[in-house]
């Protein structure tokens, strides 16, 4: 399967989130439920959280590493993305090495090195429900994603999430 890209996209492994993401990945879904569609959207591998800027991008990536994610990693006295890989829809490309990500400069998606593209997933697979009301009262509240975050500060991009409304 393959993730469709727009302007800056923060792209995870979803085994990596199943492994470490708190609660796993249902977990990782109920807590982004009011992004879906919006921000983020994800398919059987990768998970997708989109930003408009780079002050954005640099708060999910900081999120991310809050969760237990190594984002980055120095090789040879250069910076690569490690398990988290950020894509620019406009480049095409990756904004560091990433050697698990290829993305298709003439469809504007990205897929798991070596893996079938398959169908493409985007944030129009992901419909807001009828009633956003109804979204809003489902979103868990700042006590329930600290304690399953097992006393680390809240990410930035999780308090947005929750604040949002």
């Amino acid at each position: 399967m393959s993730i469709r890209l727009e302007a800056l996209s923060l792209l995870v492994p979803v085994r990596l989130i199943e492994a470490r993401y708190p609660g796993g990945l249902q977990a990782c879904i109920d807590d982004h439920e009011a992004l879906l569609g919006v921000h983020v959207w994800f398919d059987a591998r990768l998970w997708c959280h989109a930003a408009a800027t780079p002050g954005e991008m640099r708060a999910l990536v900081d999120g991310w590493r809050v969760v237990g994610l190594e984002p980055l990693v120095r090789e040879g006295g250069a910076w690569r993305w490690n398990e988290v890989c950020v894509v620019d829809a406009a480049l095409h490309a990756p904004t560091l090495p990433c050697s698990w990500i290829e993305s298709d400069p003439a469809t504007g998606l990205a897929c798991l090195r070596g893996a079938d593209p398959g169908h493409p997933v985007g944030a129009t697979d992901f419909p807001a429900p009828p009633d956003v009301r109804a979204r809003a009262a489902r979103r868990p509240g700042l006590a329930a994603l600290s304690s399953r975050i097992s006393g680390r500060s809240l990410p930035g991009w999780l308090r947005h999430a929750v604040m949002r409304g």
